[in-house]
């Protein structure tokens, strides 16, 4: 390789790292979460309500399941009935 193309991979590599590792620390939480307070953002859990539905198997009705869902998008415990 030509000295030339190994300073750019090399100066790319280093911003790709660089922008990987910001993209990592916007993740961590930043304040302590009170006791009450869910460790997982509100963006992931909204993400997930498929796989949740899949985990619970007591779930009946579609009215069940629609219900379960606004509450793990609004990042509430859901009421077990």
């Amino acid at each position: 390789m030509k000295p030339n193309v190994k300073i750019v991979l090399t100066v790319f590599t280093f911003v790709a790292m660089v922008l990987t590792g910001l993209a990592a620390a916007e993740q961590v939480p930043k304040n302590k979460p009170n006791s009450m307070e869910s460790l997982i953002s509100p963006n992931i859990i909204s993400l997930s309500p498929k796989l949740v539905r899949r985990k619970n198997q007591f779930e009946k009705t579609d009215r069940e399941i629609r219900a379960t869902d606004s509450l793990i998008i609004k990042n509430q415990p859901a009421s077990s009935h």
